[in-house]
């Protein structure tokens, strides 16, 4: 062969390569960008505290003053945007399905029994306000 076709076959090569190249870079951009925004919420997360303006409540204390049993709340979020709450308040027990959306890079919606509440995510934590009339109360859970 001589050199002009071998120059022309190499150059085809590598443009091949290169656009080859761009279409992988362009997918694995658009599969990261769309598991981490919607999906970091995806887990078990325990609510470990209460903040009820100055003062900290371990969330067993909080929930079961008494206790007569151990005070626990736990929510699983699921990757399809539903949601499965469960908790004992002193000697009350259950479960609840729900459905969580994502509101922005680090707020979440969920509704549980048709109440909604937004929760923020804070580095690996999520906070949950709850105003009252006289203070506001901040639920602290954690990713078990």
């Amino acid at each position: 062969m001589n050199s002009n076709v071998e120059q022309k076959i190499k150059k085809h090569d590598i443009s091949r390569t290169f656009v080859l190249f761009c279409v992988l870079i362009v997918m694995l951009s658009g599969i990261f960008s769309g598991c981490g925004e919607n999906k970091q919420i995806v887990g078990q997360w325990h609510m470990t505290k209460v903040l009820v303006g100055d003062t900290e409540y371990d969330a067993a204390t909080f929930l079961d003053p008494t206790n007569q049993t151990d005070g626990t709340f736990v929510i699983q979020f699921y990757g399809d945007n539903t949601l499965i709450a469960t908790g004992s308040l002193g000697t009350i027990k259950g479960a609840s399905d729900g459905k969580w959306k994502n509101v922005n890079e680090n707020t979440f919606s969920m509704t549980i029994d048709n109440q909604e509440r937004e929760v923020k995510m804070v580095e690996d934590i999520l906070l949950m306000d709850i105003e009252l009339e006289d203070a506001t109360i901040v639920i602290v859970f954690e990713r078990q």
